[in-house]
């Protein structure tokens, strides 16, 4: 099943895209205007690689937020389970 994404959630993504993509790009650049070609090298691919893992990560925190408030909306509009669950409530 397919589930459809809202618009935020792929504007919050495309966000932290660019803005840790921005981020490599200035550190890689600052490196180099103190450094060598070398350093520049070496600083951007691990500068990249935790760019890249914090974008991961962002996004799967942000999936799992919206997947888990998705299961809850269509669990609690199922009649039978928010009966269960409100006279859970009363009891």
């Amino acid at each position: 099943m397919i589930l459809p994404i809202p618009d935020f959630i792929i504007i919050l993504r495309l966000t932290l895209s660019i803005i840790t993509i921005f981020l490599s790009l200035g550190i890689g650049l600052f490196v180099l205007s103190k450094k060598s070609w070398h350093h520049y090298f070496k600083t951007s691919f691990f500068v990249l690689l935790l760019a890249f893992t914090c974008n991961t990560a962002s996004t799967v925190f942000i999936d799992a937020i919206f997947l888990a408030s998705f299961e809850k909306s269509i669990l609690y509009e199922d009649s039978f389970l928010k009966h269960l669950y409100d006279r859970g409530r009363e009891a």
